[in-house]
């Protein structure tokens, strides 16, 4: 728990009071009236707010993060947005993602080193198989109390440690650019993580998540014409399938309309969260991540992305959308006049 704050109270000088003679003595002075401390301001509750009551600055200190990797920066905090859905629909969900990224990344070139979530879930599976190929290695040694995790050896170094705490799952992924620095990341990756969850059971009451409303059958949005014309436009036929990606926040899945393509590319999706129409904003001031990298075009109220293929994000009434097509060798300029003449 966090310890309280001990005021200490000084007493500059002894009051002395001589007699002499019969002199009178001086009346104190009457008191000054106490003034009365303002109350402490209240935070609305809001869309996008993180349940736990604490920032990612509370929670990793600079010299935490100086344990950990040296000259990061913060990339993401709540405000700022990584540009994926997956993100959006997870800080709806209340969850809190922090990210600190090399000093020399750039804002669309971003290279997460340190990255910290809190999940106000505690029913998430988590699968030590990262979906890029690299095989993690138990951290060996004693561990605090409800913390597991791991550590990859290969070429990119990792290490990723969980833990539940007080209703809410904790991870920790610390990156190194040199293999060998890998074991030397498992300790302190571990107790930073300990410090992180000590300071979470002092945290207080959770706050409530605040609903956001939108499309009640998120898979209408693709039928939209608006959105068919998009994705007609680029190749797609007939109707796409359906499926949804879990997040973190276990309650806002995203929503993934597809129609594949002949030429074996992953084809046309239609990414759609549900309310998730607040997060523009945090996007477009957000960072970029993965293979695409998102700017938002003057004079307009979307994000395009280029990199493997083109896309764009845009609120889409009470919901947020992001259509991704294959690459062509006409692009960029179709892209960009498509989504004019459309949007």
């Amino acid at each position: 728990m966090r310890s309280i704050p001990r005021v200490r109270v000084v007493v500059g000088a002894l009051l002395m009071i001589g007699l002499v003679g019969c002199a009178p003595v001086a009346a104190a002075p009457e008191p000054s009236p106490t003034s009365t401390p303002e109350p402490s301001p209240t935070v609305e509750p809001a869309v996008g707010q993180s349940v736990l009551p604490l920032a990612c600055a509370d929670l990793l200190t600079a010299a935490d993060l100086a344990q950990l990797v040296p000259s990061v920066r913060t990339v993401v905090d709540g405000e700022h947005l990584a540009q994926t859905l997956t993100a959006a629909a997870e800080a709806q969900g209340g969850v809190l993602t922090c990210g600190w990224a090399l000093d020399q990344y750039q804002r669309t070139d971003w290279q997460n080193e340190v990255s910290l979530t809190v999940s106000p879930s505690t029913e998430i599976a988590i699968s030590a198989d990262t979906g890029a190929g690299f095989t993690w290695t138990p951290v060996e040694g004693e561990h605090p109390t409800g913390i597991s995790g791991g550590c990859d050896l290969g070429d990119i170094a990792y290490c990723h440690a969980v833990q539940l705490r007080q209703g809410y799952l904790v991870e920790l992924t610390v990156g190194a650019r040199v293999s060998e620095s890998a074991p030397s990341l498992a300790p302190p990756t571990l107790e930073i993580l300990e410090r992180v969850g000590s300071k979470i059971d002092g945290a207080g009451d959770p706050r409530a998540v605040v609903q956001s409303v939108g499309a009640a059958d998120p898979a209408s949005v693709c039928a939209d014409a608006d959105v068919r014309s998009i994705v007609e436009a680029r190749g797609a036929t007939g109707e796409p399938e359906v499926t949804t990606r879990d997040t973190r926040a276990s309650d806002v899945p995203v929503t993934i309309c597809t129609w594949p393509l002949l030429d074996d590319s992953e084809g046309i999706q239609v990414q759609v969260v549900p309310g998730g129409a607040w997060a523009y904003d945090r996007i477009a001031a957000g960072v970029s991540i993965g293979l695409l990298s998102f700017d938002p075009v003057p004079d307009a109220d979307y994000l395009t992305g280029s990199g493997t293929g083109r896309a764009a994000i845009r609120a889409f009434g009470d919901d947020l959308i992001e259509i991704t097509v294959p690459g062509r060798a006409d692009d960029p300029a179709a892209w960009d006049a498509l989504l004019a003449a459309t949007w």
